[in-house]
């Protein structure tokens, strides 16, 4: 059974400014090149021992109303926690920031010690990386550096759409909710058939 999330802090803060250069290295993602000018993509499972946190961000309006999703895979692609938020009125930028946030938390609260975040916003991935002192969301930024600060692994991925869509369902699930979200301790019934097309390794072609 997933978890009520009661409202709290998933409302979008005023913008604000003053934020730093960092180092961190966004690794983007390696589609397979053809001959024509199309790419094949899929969602490729972590090695053993590794787990896969896919997140996402949906904004009905841009800005508007806003949701975030996501979920946490193993080295089978099986699900072991999963997250669908209403997080208010925001824009894409924010809702995709707070995605990231919200998957390393769920990472960490679970245990998982080697962690892959793919995220298929590079704007989101960019700013974490480079944010400037004139970026609007550095209290988010600021969150995200100190879980990646902590005494684990993690590496921060760019990944496409087509690799991203378990992420995306639960992202506008969560845009739509009327409650404040949930979270899922198993695998959810309505991800069941993209879980195993992701676990089989289906390729889509992105044009």
């Amino acid at each position: 059974m997933p978890t009520l999330i009661s409202p709290s802090e998933h409302t979008a803060p005023m913008p604000e400014s003053h934020s730093t250069m960092i180092p961190w290295r966004v690794v983007s993602h390696h589609a397979v090149k053809t001959t024509k000018p199309i790419r094949l993509v899929k969602w490729e499972a972590p090695v053993p021992g590794t787990f896969k946190i896919n997140v996402d961000g949906s904004s009905r309006g841009n800005p508007g109303k806003s949701g975030i999703g996501g979920l946490i895979r193993d080295s089978n692609g099986a699900m072991i926690a999963g997250f669908s938020v209403s997080i208010g009125f925001s824009d894409i930028l924010y809702a995709e920031l707070f995605a990231i946030k919200y998957g390393l938390e769920l990472a960490w609260k679970k245990g998982c010690k080697k962690v892959i975040c793919e995220s298929d916003s590079r704007d989101a991935l960019q700013s974490v990386e480079w944010a400037t002192d004139v970026h609007i969301y550095r209290s988010m930024i600021k969150k995200i550096r100190e879980l990646l600060g902590r005494e684990w692994e993690v590496r921060l991925v760019h990944t496409l759409r087509e690799g991203n869509q378990c992420a995306d369902y639960l992202a506008k699930m969560g845009s739509k909710s009327r409650d404040s979200g949930y979270v899922w301790h198993c695998a959810a019934p309505a991800l069941s058939e993209q879980l195993s097309k992701d676990a089989a390794g289906v390729t889509y072609i992105r044009k």
